[in-house]
């Protein structure tokens, strides 16, 4: 059984993959709908599109498995805790999927992609909208005073899918965290 490892630093909303020894894993996030500027000036009843998918971009024939990790960070790029997360969750929707493609460990609030995704191919939307409640005063929107998603993760392949029969079965993103970091590819 082969694996393969590369490692790149934290971004947010864009990922960039090292590549390591052919077969390269690589993978890229992709939000085909997003635009940064349909995210300013928002008000109660907002709808902003955001659909975040990956992308296998390896450049053999090389299939991943894919986690992704949501936090949620003030306009000063501080993650949000305690208080301050549970008063933005109280004024945002966030659509995550429902198809049953991604599964969500809320121990690390991170989300599984339940199937290998090809080379070239890639995984649906881990959500496609973010809405600011209706019923949110002004005065929750000047508290929060802004904020930004982030989603970090990791994706782990081998040329040889039978290699990762076991994967499938693992829903805790620890789990997953430590069989990627063994020798797949991380990106944070």
């Amino acid at each position: 059984m082969a694996f393969l490892s590369a490692k790149t630093p934290a971004v947010t909303n864009e990922f960039t993959f090292a590549t390591s020894a052919p077969p390269a894993l690589s993978a890229v996030i992709e939000e085909p709908s997003w635009l940064a500027a349909n995210a300013e000036n928002l008000s109660a009843g907002a709808v902003v599109d955001k659909d975040p998918l990956v992308l296998n971009n390896s450049t053999e024939d090389l299939d991943e498995w894919i986690a992704l990790r949501v936090t949620y960070l003030d306009n000063a790029g501080v993650e949000l805790t305690g208080q301050d997360l549970t008063d933005l969750l109280d004024i945002i929707t966030i659509d995550f999927d429902t198809t049953g493609a991604w599964t969500y460990d809320a121990t690390s609030d991170a989300y599984l992609y339940n199937t290998l995704v090809p080379q070239n191919g890639q995984t649906i939307p881990l959500f496609t909208t973010v809405t600011i409640n209706a019923g949110a005063t002004q005065q929750q929107l000047d508290d929060i005073a802004g904020f930004q998603i982030k989603l970090a993760g990791f994706a782990a392949g081998t040329a040889d899918e039978a290699d990762l029969s076991g994967a499938s079965d693992m829903l805790l993103f620890a789990d997953f965290e430590a069989w990627a970091q063994a020798g797949n590819l991380q990106f944070n």
